[in-house]
């Protein structure tokens, strides 16, 4: 069987890579209704600066007049289960590269990552890869 990729998976830009400084970051808003089934997050970040820590959440809104609240905490799973899990939080210690699954089903039509920076800035990079409906 072929498949063609770029007719059948997207992948945005929630957080695109840079220098993220010691504050919080909101992400822009992707609108996820045109998947369907899992959606993958991928987090590819460097170890933060001396005493640094980073750590990432997932924030759903239906549209642009709803305000934006955390996914529910079972939305957010282990890649090819349904065990709920979260971000592991990057330190001094070294980088990491993290996927977790979003099972669709569970949140509101947009989402963004937010991206909370203790003390030192961060580089990293957040995308969101979703294989589109009515392919």
């Amino acid at each position: 069987m072929i498949y063609d990729l770029p007719d059948q998976v997207e992948v945005k830009a929630m957080l695109p890579a840079d220098s993220y400084a010691a504050t919080t970051t909101n992400g822009s808003a992707v609108d996820v209704s045109a998947y369907e089934g899992r959606l993958l997050v991928v987090w590819d970040a460097e170890a933060v600066p001396t005493a640094g820590t980073a750590d990432l959440h997932i924030e759903e809104r239906e549209d642009a007049a709803d305000s934006w609240a955390d996914i529910p905490a079972d939305a957010l799973q282990e890649v090819g289960s349904d065990t709920a899990d979260t971000f592991d939080q990057v330190t001094t210690a070294a980088a990491k590269f993290q996927v977790l699954a979003i099972d669709k089903n569970r949140v509101k039509a947009q989402l963004r990552a937010v991206l909370v920076v203790a003390t030192n800035p961060d580089v990293c990079s957040v995308h969101l890869i979703g294989q589109k409906k009515y392919v």
